[in-house]
C-alpha cells in the first residue's frame, strides 16, 4: 500500500537547498586541497608554487565578494514562490552577478600594474586578465548553480518494499 508523500514546509525547504549548497562548497574546497597538493608535486619548485598560489589566493579574495548575495536570495526565492523565481528573480540576479562581475574584473584590470610591482612578478599581469574574464563567467555559473540548488525538490514518495 502506498504511502502519502511526506511534505516539506517552505523553511524546511530553504533549509535543505541551503544545506546542499553547504556541502557542494565543502566538495569544491577538498578538490581545491587536492589540486594544490596536485600543483605543488607538477611544479617541482617553491617559487613557482608560490607563484600560482599568489594568484589563486588574489581570485579567492576576490570571489568572495564576487556575488553580494545573489546566490541566497535566488535560492531563497525557489524555495518560496518558484514562479516568481523563473519569471522575474532569475533575470535579475543574472544581470547582477554579470554586471557585477564585469565591475569587478575591470577594477582589478585597473589595479593590474600596481599588483604586478608590488609583488615584483611582471608575469603576473597576464595571468589575471585572463583571470578576470573568467571572473565574468564565474558569476554567470555561480547563478546558474544557485538556481539548480534552489529548482530541486526534496520531497519524495516512500515505497512500500
Amino acid at each position: 500500500m502506498p504511502r502519502p508523500a511526506l511534505s516539506v514546509s517552505g523553511n524546511q525547504r530553504f533549509l535543505l537547498r541551503s544545506v546542499s549548497i553547504m556541502l557542494g562548497l565543502f566538495i569544491n574546497q577538498l578538490l581545491q586541497t587536492a589540486g594544490s597538493i596536485l600543483l605543488a608535486r607538477v611544479l617541482h619548485g617553491p617559487v613557482k608554487f608560490g607563484e600560482v598560489n599568489l594568484l589563486l589566493q588574489v581570485f579567492g579574495m576576490v570571489s568572495l565578494f564576487l556575488n553580494v548575495g545573489f546566490n541566497s536570495a535566488l535560492v531563497y526565492t525557489f524555495s518560496t514562490d518558484r514562479g516568481e523565481a523563473i519569471r522575474n528573480r532569475f533575470r535579475l540576479a543574472l544581470l547582477g552577478s554579470t554586471l557585477f562581475g564585469g565591475i569587478v574584473s575591470f577594477l582589478l584590470i585597473a589595479l593590474l600594474p600596481l599588483l604586478s610591482d608590488v609583488y615584483a612578478l611582471p608575469a603576473l599581469r597576464d595571468a589575471l586578465v585572463i583571470g578576470c574574464i573568467m571572473l565574468v563567467f564565474n558569476s554567470v555559473i555561480n547563478i546558474g548553480v544557485s538556481s539548480f540548488s534552489g529548482n530541486r525538490d526534496f520531497t519524495h514518495r516512500r515505497s512500500s518494499w
